[in-house]
């Protein structure tokens, strides 16, 4: 959270200060109070909200757009706002992009490999879903890198002891089976091999 902004509906510097807001992606890091229906109270001015609801601005906003800036406690006017704002986004920009000024293709947080992301799919029951349960976050995915060394265990349940047993002579069979089970007239001759004369239609 950066803090409040103050702007007005009829500036124009108020609606281009929000256009750039919204550009540069800090609509979620600001609160906006629209100072355009105000009420004084005292020596206090209010803002009245759309809802009915009314909020305290400050003493030091004195003109629009205005950031009252919630790290350091100031009030910043003018082109002070767009020149506070552009630097957070600038810093929210090379945080997110390791200074690169584009976005990372991979994450590196796990060493390079990335965890995968959480589906829910229609035919999960409404237990799964909830959050005594696993709340639809297990994990449906999982990038590798070339690098990267996993094991993957057969459980006692798929007819395994934890690791695959399959081995060369399994292997030969299998490609035996696959050979008989190809239609004959699909296979190509080996090469150097002599062709059958053309069939005659």
């Amino acid at each position: 959270m950066i803090g409040v902004l103050y702007y007005g509906r009829t500036c124009t510097h108020s609606q281009d200060l929000l256009r750039k807001v919204s550009q540069q992606g800090l609509s979620r890091k600001l609160k906006f109070v629209p100072v355009d229906k105000r009420e004084r109270r005292g020596e206090q001015t209010l803002a009245i909200l759309d809802n009915g609801s009314r909020v305290l601005i400050p003493p030091a906003v004195t003109a629009v757009p205005a950031l009252l800036d919630i790290r350091d406690k100031n009030v910043y006017q003018g082109p002070l706002v767009s020149q506070r704002l552009a630097a957070e986004a600038e810093r929210l920009n090379r945080a997110a992009t390791g200074a690169e000024r584009e976005p990372l293709a991979f994450s590196e947080i796990s060493g390079g490999s990335d965890s995968g992301t959480a589906f829910t799919f229609i035919s999960d029951d409404p237990e799964t879903l909830l959050a005594q349960g696993s709340g639809g976050t297990q994990r449906e995915s999982f990038f590798a890198g070339v690098n990267d060394n996993i094991r993957i265990g057969v459980s006692e349940e798929d007819g395994g002891g934890g690791e695959s047993k399959v081995t060369d002579s399994d292997y030969e069979a299998l490609l035996a089976r696959r050979a008989a089970d190809l239609p004959q007239n699909n296979q190509r001759p080996p090469p150097g091999a002599e062709l059958p004369p053309p069939e005659k239609v």
